[in-house]
């Protein structure tokens, strides 16, 4: 058993360490002694198992009910394109708990900004957690300020009946954080005033709601090709749709295309402006006042 755990510790701290560099892509493996848990598709259907080396129980399954991710930089590294100062990744599973165990990762200090879930007192970079119940508050600790300006980049990947909401606890200010999709938090900090750099400033809010019907039609809405070559892609607009509004932007959130009051029943070709280039964007869906984030990637 001793080997197991240390097997679990050592694989977790590899994990953290790749995670703190932004090196992986929705996909983690733990090994040798977890031998998959795969996030590829981040599709809320699927069924995802992982193996575990015990006599008594050797395969779990479970379904995912989405992911958070949440990433802390530098508002200028942000607008160069450089790399966050760190981040958290919370899983939300079927099988998934809120207390603290083996299937979370502790969190490892930087020598500047570090940012962590705060489980009762016990620091995370990534947690796995049960379904969200609605306004179940979720603690969120940075500490260590370096600089003045930082933005928070949340990103929600199909959350499942659950809206999360970044709550600024010093600005009383509320930020919804897309089910897929991302937003931007701007935020400075006053090594003078205590509540700007308050470790706890920060906290995580879930509304849990029946989806409606329109954001169902909208979350069901596929672009192609996705992958696209040139960054011409197209939609199909149900009728059930009475108009949409269509928003293409980049990572730094620039806004490269949009066309508004499309009406249903509609195949709508979308093309940017010449400044796309091979990388990740985001369209932005709207519509009566519901609206969902995609991502289209361009080779």
């Amino acid at each position: 058993m001793s080997s197991l755990v240390d097997t679990i510790s050592l694989t977790l701290i590899i994990l953290i360490i790749l995670f703190k560099g932004f090196v992986i892509d929705y996909k983690i493996e733990i090994i040798p002694t977890i031998t998959a848990l795969l996030f590829e598709d981040n599709k809320p259907e699927s069924v995802f198992t992982y193996n575990v080396k015990d006599v008594n129980k050797s395969e779990v399954e479970f379904l995912n009910l989405g992911q958070l991710q949440l990433s802390l930089y530098e508002s200028s590294a942000l607008a160069n394109n450089q790399a966050a100062s760190d981040g958290v990744l919370i899983l939300f599973d079927t099988n998934g708990n809120n207390d603290v165990d083996s299937n979370d990762a502790p969190d490892i200090p930087n020598l500047d900004e570090n940012f962590s879930i705060n489980n009762n007192g016990v620091l995370l970079s990534i947690e796995s957690r049960a379904a969200p119940l609605d306004q179940e508050e979720l603690q969120l600790e940075v500490n260590t300020y370096r600089n003045t300006n930082y933005t928070i980049v949340a990103e929600g990947m199909s959350m499942q009946n659950a809206i999360a909401v970044l709550n600024d606890n010093y600005t009383n200010t509320s930020t919804e954080i897309p089910q897929t999709g991302i937003v931007n938090y701007d935020y400075s900090v006053d090594s003078e005033v205590s509540q700007s750099v308050a470790s706890n400033r920060f906290k995580i809010i879930f509304n849990v709601e029946t989806l409606s019907v329109l954001t169902t039609v909208l979350d069901n809405m596929k672009l192609y090709p996705n992958p696209s070559d040139l960054g011409r892609f197209y939609i199909n607009i149900p009728l059930s749709i009475d108009t949409i509004n269509i928003v293409v932007y980049n990572v730094q959130g620039i806004e490269l295309y949009s066309k508004h009051g499309i009406e249903g029943g509609r195949k709508v070709t979308v093309i940017p402006n010449d400044s796309v280039r091979s990388g990740m964007y985001f369209v932005k869906l709207e519509s009566q006042g519901k609206s969902i984030v995609k991502k289209l990637i361009v080779n």
